[in-house]
């Protein structure tokens, strides 16, 4: 499974996003659908087990996910994937 970040263009305080839980991008895609209905929307790929499973947490924020991730078992900084899958 992999974590995506979906959003439709739409600004409210913040830019309004939906993130989805999903096995690949056509699902993602298909389940933010249901959340916003039709319209052009943007998804873009935030975390794949496959390529780094080590635990990790997000710098704190109020307009959603931010980077730089940092790992449980390192002190080791990465800032967070916004690329494709």
């Amino acid at each position: 499974m992999k974590l995506f970040e979906v959003t439709n263009g739409a600004v409210g305080c913040s830019y309004v996003r939906v993130y989805v839980w999903a096995n690949d991008r056509a699902e993602g895609m298909a389940l933010a659908e249901r959340a916003f209905g039709q319209g052009a929307l943007s998804i873009s790929l935030l975390f794949d087990p496959a390529a780094d499973a080590r635990p990790f947490v997000t710098k704190p924020d109020d307009e959603g996910w931010t980077g730089p991730l940092m790992f449980g078992e390192s002190d080791q900084h990465s800032e967070g994937g916004k690329d494709g899958d």
